[in-house]
């Protein structure tokens, strides 16, 4: 479970790999449609994900592809979600007000070719831009 207080951590398993990135970007939040934008970066790997509207309160939500979420993996392959892959997100804070967004996440990011990458265990606590 993340923690809550905006500590600028993001992490996750990519297949066997653990990534741990610290010092990361606020996440960008419009609390008038939900929309919500996380981007980050670590040494190996790109991470984008972005949410058009919805994201009203803490829960769970499975991500249709919109074309704007993504890995880049080793700075080689971008993969992206696909609407058939498991593609979850669960919000366990949402504090527009202390300006904090926490949460954990797990997806199947898909190359043009196919090639599957499974991102588990992936957990963030972010600061948060209100817009």
């Amino acid at each position: 479970m993340p923690t809550n207080i905006g500590r600028g951590i993001f992490a996750c398993h990519i297949d066997a790999n653990t990534y741990v990135a610290r010092n990361q970007p606020p996440a960008v939040y419009r609390p008038s449609d939900g929309y919500l934008f996380i981007q980050t970066a670590y040494e190996y790997f790109e991470f984008r994900l972005l949410i058009y509207d919805g994201v009203l309160s803490a829960g769970t939500w499975a991500v249709d592809s919109t074309g704007e979420e993504f890995v880049v993996y080793e700075n080689e392959h971008t993969y992206s979600a696909s609407a058939t892959n498991l593609n979850e997100l669960t919000i366990v804070k949402l504090d527009p007000i202390s300006h904090v967004v926490s949460g954990t996440f797990q997806f199947d990011f898909e190359d043009k070719q196919g090639n599957i990458k499974q991102i588990r265990d992936g957990r963030f606590d972010l600061e948060m831009d209100v817009l």
